[in-house]
């Protein structure tokens, strides 16, 4: 497949939601491995992906990939898998993690300062959208607001923070944005 798409750039999984296989640890992995212009990755739902797969998808794709965007839902995001993504993909400029089923706390391993943590190593983050990651607090939100606004000019790109969920500290219909310096 990667030889009749060698210009692919963007893998959107469209049938997340639709009855029937799903993508696998391996499918992403491989997905990553053989698509050389890859450089995003859209709606992979955690069904059958682990945390072992995202981190192994993060590790093939480097520096590469720009955009990422998951569903958790059988299985959750961990600060594991989110760490490999801060280490492996620094250029990565826009992160998106959604639950999609109901929430579980026994499922929930993502917490606040790994968060945190990618936004500080992913400094050409530009859009960091987050829905029920109900370990996030209002506190984790300032931390990133001080890091970016104490920063050096042009030391971090993050320009847009979406909350979308519970959280006590966001009224749903205004989500936390952060405002560019330059237009302030």
């Amino acid at each position: 497949m990667a030889k009749l798409l060698p210009h692919l750039e963007t893998f959107e999984n469209p049938n997340a939601w639709a009855t029937g296989p799903k993508l696998k640890d391996e499918h992403i992995v491989a997905i990553a491995e053989n698509f050389t212009k890859l450089n995003a990755i859209i709606n992979i739902e955690m069904w059958h992906i682990t945390n072992t797969g995202i981190t192994n998808m993060a590790q093939a794709m480097g520096g590469k990939l720009l955009d990422l965007r998951i569903n958790g839902s059988i299985y959750y995001l961990a600060d594991s898998a989110l760490s490999a993504i801060a280490n492996y993909c620094p250029n990565l400029k826009t992160f998106q993690y959604k639950l999609s089923w109901g929430y579980s706390a026994a499922k929930d391993y993502l917490s606040g300062r790994g968060i945190v943590n990618l936004c500080a190593r992913c400094r050409r983050l530009e859009i960091l959208v987050l829905k029920d990651a109900r370990n996030l607090t209002k506190e984790h939100c300032e931390e990133i607001l001080r890091m970016i606004e104490e920063g050096d000019e042009g030391k971090f790109a993050l320009r847009k923070i979406d909350l979308q969920g519970c959280y006590p500290f966001v009224v749903k219909e205004h989500p936390l944005r952060v405002v560019d310096k330059e237009t302030r």
